[in-house]
């Protein structure tokens, strides 16, 4: 019999669709990157803490990162012009727009990547926000580097046809979200140094007719001697992860003397079945593990279950929505 119009095909397609266009894993970005969404307003935004921005042709910028830019490992980086009529030289064009046609952070925290691609135009004293990678976080330092020491580099579109680089210093408030994002990523990637943490093979284990999986969380010891305690696993939108009865009491902890500790785990379906929530989780395989070494406070680290790993718990979400179909 056909199941091509059943509920769980429709759930399957869609977290297929969902996969194939989502990166769970940080990885290197394309060599060119186009932003998803341009979010403009006409708010002045101060610029005279700046000096003379005719070389940037009156354009500065600062960096935002919201709580779904985080899901997506990306930054918005804001580009203001100056509202001031003496700002340089400009495109000509209705209302005196701007024509930007690219953007890339260049600031020593992060690693650099390639452009995000995108004509928008900007009027004076506009900000207009583009979306763009993170590159990998460079920690070489205690403290994250000054704001002052990076630039926004983009491409000016001018009335011509030509087009030229142009770099927008950072503004001041910048400083806010690039402490923020590095300082995070910094505390993981040293983390990562002492605790490797990966996913065991998973398995279908119904309990009680529930849709469930039952994996491991293989931790192994790096560079520490320090007893390594998982204090708790985290799951996603759409799957729910349960870990070992022990666990909800007190940390799963590897003794000094031990260079292993397996953490079991049940993960079942959390019943979204929503199109919204099927279609837009963008790290359903990826779980969060809070694990400290020694005395340290828990820290959050994601943990992607592999590509290859991924179908047993697909089959979860799809089988949970079609039972919840079904009552």
């Amino acid at each position: 019999m056909s199941t091509v119009g059943s509920p769980r095909f429709a759930v399957l397609v869609i977290l297929a669709i969902t996969a194939g266009c989502a990166d769970d894993t940080r990885g290197t970005p394309p060599t060119t990157t186009r932003a998803l969404s341009v979010v403009r307003t006409t708010i002045p935004i101060p610029t005279t803490t700046l000096g003379d921005l005719t070389a940037s042709n009156g354009l500065a910028a600062s960096i935002r990162q919201f709580r779904e830019d985080e899901a997506l490992d990306v930054i918005q980086i804001e580009l203001v012009r100056e509202s001031s009529p003496d700002a340089g030289p400009r495109s000509s064009g209705p209302n005196d727009l701007l024509g930007v046609k690219s953007v890339r952070l260049d600031w020593p925290g992060f690693a650099p990547v390639p452009a995000t691609e995108r004509v928008v135009q900007i009027a004076p004293g506009q900000r207009v926000d583009l979306p763009t990678p993170i590159g990998a976080i460079v920690c070489e330092t205690d403290e994250p580097p000054s704001f002052a020491l990076g630039t926004v580099e983009t491409v000016i579109a001018r009335s011509d046809g030509t087009s030229s680089p142009v770099r927008a210093p950072l503004l001041a408030d910048a400083q806010i979200a690039l402490d923020n994002i590095w300082s995070k990523g910094c505390i993981r990637q040293r983390l990562l140094t002492k605790v490797g943490l990966e996913w065991a093979p998973w398995t279908r284990s119904d309990s009680d007719a529930l849709p469930t999986a039952t994996g491991r969380l293989v931790v192994t010891r790096g560079a520490t001697t320090e007893p390594i305690s998982v204090a708790g696993v985290d799951g996603s939108v759409l799957l729910i992860v349960t870990p070992a009865a022990t666990l909800t009491e007190k940390p799963a902890t590897m003794r000094p003397t031990e260079r292993r500790l397996d953490v079991p785990v049940e993960v079942t379906g959390s019943g979204r079945c929503d199109g919204h929530a099927l279609g837009d989780s963008k790290k359903t395989y990826e779980f969060q593990v809070r694990v400290s070494v020694g005395d340290d406070e828990p820290i959050g680290v994601n943990v992607s279950v592999p590509v290859d790993a991924r179908p047993v718990l697909t089959d979860i979400i799809a089988d949970t929505c079609a039972d919840n179909r079904h009552r």
